[in-house]
């Protein structure tokens, strides 16, 4: 059997530094994916909300459309402005 040879402190040190920073490092990585994965359940979640959103504004513009015609609403005042016809 090989003799047991003790490093010299200064190399003992540097593994220990090198050892401490690689597990600070990959603890740290652990926390950003599990951030992410939050992050990313949350815009799925947005993005979902978004949908419907739109879907709700589309069927909103088509029954003004429906009732008013073409044109434009001032959400100031609540006033219906009527698309002036093009000209031939």
């Amino acid at each position: 059997m090989a003799d047991v040879v003790k490093l010299p402190e200064e190399e003992y040190s540097l593994l220990i530094s090198l050892q401490t920073r690689w597990n600070e490092l990959t603890k740290r990585y652990g926390e950003l994916h599990y951030q992410k994965k939050t992050v990313d359940a949350e815009l799925q979640m947005t993005d979902t909300s978004l949908d419907e959103l739109d879907s709700e504004r589309f069927e909103l513009v088509k029954r003004l459309q429906d009732k008013y015609g073409v044109g434009q609403v001032n959400l100031a005042t609540g006033e219906f402005i009527p698309d002036a016809p093009l000209s031939e």
